[in-house]
């Protein structure tokens, strides 16, 4: 479901893991026959409000760029930041697949320190990076930076929490050797007003049932499970913006925009 990237700085995992992550489970990033595609679904559509009709939209820490292919697919023109060449090689895979290479670029480059320049980003987002800081100021106020006066800022952020999606996870094959933070909603939301961003909107989404690690390994698994949860998707997202997706949530919305 979600975008990773690393960079120097204030983040403990090393190129090295990045890599190895991408190299294993890149596959799995770009199976439309999981859950994950169902997430995205519900994802996009709280960001979809948020969005400009055209304009230049950066995700940071592209990994494999599913957000950036939704905003490729809706007009914006996009590019993908990501230092994992093997994160930006499943996200070129993607994007052919979906046939978006014309609209939607990577660049590889770090989070914290990117060519862009200042004020010239409509959009900026991130999917399943800023909980990989000890400390992610320095990331969002990179975010901020380049960002238009007027623009957006948007983040789902996966903390260190009990999810109930993730609460089988301890019994998986390949355990992850990523770091992930603890982030609290009102802890989000102050690193967003010390950003300098307004109109803040933080709240717990993604309750979803757990995944099954051994047998979610097989294609028809995930897509029996996918098709279960499709029919009661609005079951699901009823838990969004209550106490139940912040307690039991996969991730936290994050929006926002800078000041004109």
């Amino acid at each position: 479901m979600r975008g990773h990237t690393h960079a120097r700085g204030d983040l403990p995992n090393s190129d090295e893991s990045w890599d190895a992550h991408w190299r294993r489970d890149g596959a799995a990033e770009l199976d439309e026959r999981g859950i994950s595609h169902l997430m995205d679904r519900v994802k996009v559509s709280y960001l979809e409000p948020w969005l400009p009709s055209r304009g230049l939209f950066v995700e940071f820490g592209c990994g494999s760029a599913r957000v950036s292919r939704f905003a490729s697919g809706r007009g914006l023109e996009a590019i993908g930041l990501d230092r994992s060449a093997e994160a930006l090689a499943v996200a070129r895979r993607g994007a052919a697949r979906a046939r978006l290479e014309p609209v939607l670029h990577f660049v590889r480059g770090d989070v914290v320190a990117t060519p862009l320049a200042s004020e010239t980003v409509d959009v900026v987002a991130s999917t399943g990076l800023l909980e990989h800081f000890t400390d992610p100021s320095p990331v969002v106020r990179e975010m901020v930076r380049v960002l238009k006066p007027g623009g957006v800022f948007y983040s789902d952020i996966v903390p260190a929490k009990f999810s109930l999606y993730r609460c089988l996870d301890r019994f998986r094959v390949h355990q992850t050797d990523i770091y992930e933070r603890h982030f609290s909603r009102r802890e989000i939301e102050d690193l967003l007003a010390r950003a300098g961003l307004q109109e803040i909107e933080v709240f717990g989404a993604g309750v979803f049932p757990p995944r099954l690690p051994l047998l979610g390994r097989f294609a028809a698994v995930r897509k029996a499970v996918a098709a279960a949860v499709e029919t009661t998707l609005p079951l699901w997202r009823a838990f969004d913006r209550t106490w139940v997706g912040t307690l039991a949530g996969f991730y936290f919305f994050a929006a926002a925009r800078k000041p004109e």
